[in-house]
């Protein structure tokens, strides 16, 4: 009866172990299967939070009148009321050398608002924006979940911006690691999700819709390689201009 018992067991613990590795590929197969609805919320999240930036420059001092018009993108972090708040590339409002400067915000559905620079840093290419508008509803992106939590290497991540007169458009790719470059004094994010001309100061997030970055620069020798401002250099500048999320403690700068 021995033999027959411990055959017994043991059938009795291949059927418990099997049992335990079909729940393990039933969750794996849950997760695969949840992917699409996840990255559908995702890219809708990133759009709706995701907006264009438009910067008019004009000198009326030369004869004839000089006008520039430039374009990028912004993430809204903020906001209070009708008043929103947007993290945007100081590169995308730079007055230079001309007399006026007029920065306008689009949203994804087309709405159009007169912007007000609140705060720029530009050794860190970073600027804080504020719009109002009551005929429109933004729910922030989150920018403080991600924080101290690093990227784990080829984590998926998305792009939002608006380049050229495309509206709101998200692009996939992974997290390839840490880098540098020459403008900046600290390391930037690397990474393969797609960002052409006029993302920049848009969105770099995780797959839940999680800011990570500010999506900046593309690499000029290196096909899909593009690179983000991280999340805590993000956070340091919002400290040091004393801009608190949720408390408006604003200190005004240019």
């Amino acid at each position: 009866m021995r033999p027959v018992r411990k055959m017994m067991l043991g059938m009795l613990f291949g059927v418990f172990l099997f049992a335990l590795s079909a729940c393990g590929l039933a969750e794996e197969v849950f997760r695969r299967d949840d992917l699409p609805t996840t990255l559908m919320e995702t890219r809708q999240k990133l759009r709706q939070g995701t907006v264009a930036v438009a910067t008019e420059l004009s000198n009326e001092s030369f004869l004839p009148s000089r006008t520039a018009t430039f374009h990028g993108s912004g993430v809204v972090y903020d906001r209070d009321g009708d008043t929103y708040y947007v993290l945007t590339n100081f590169h995308n409002i730079e007055q230079k050398d001309y007399d006026e400067r007029i920065i306008t915000i689009m949203t994804v559905l087309g709405e159009q608002s007169d912007a007000v620079l609140i705060h720029a840093a530009p050794e860190l290419d970073l600027a804080v924006l504020s719009f109002t508008s009551g005929a429109i509803d933004i729910e922030p992106i989150d920018i403080h979940t991600r924080r101290g939590d690093s990227l784990s290497r080829r984590e998926f991540v998305l792009s939002a911006g608006y380049p050229s007169e495309l509206r709101a458009v998200v692009t996939y790719g992974e997290y390839l690691g840490m880098s540098t470059n020459d403008k900046v004094d600290f390391d930037i994010i690397a990474h393969s999700a797609l960002i052409y001309p006029g993302n920049s100061g848009g969105a770099l997030s995780d797959i839940h819709g999680n800011l990570v970055g500010i999506n900046t620069w593309t690499a000029t020798n290196v096909n899909e390689r593009y690179f983000a401002i991280p999340l805590d250099i993000i956070h340091t500048f919002l400290e040091d201009a004393e801009i608190e999320s949720g408390g408006l403690s604003w200190q005004t700068s240019s």
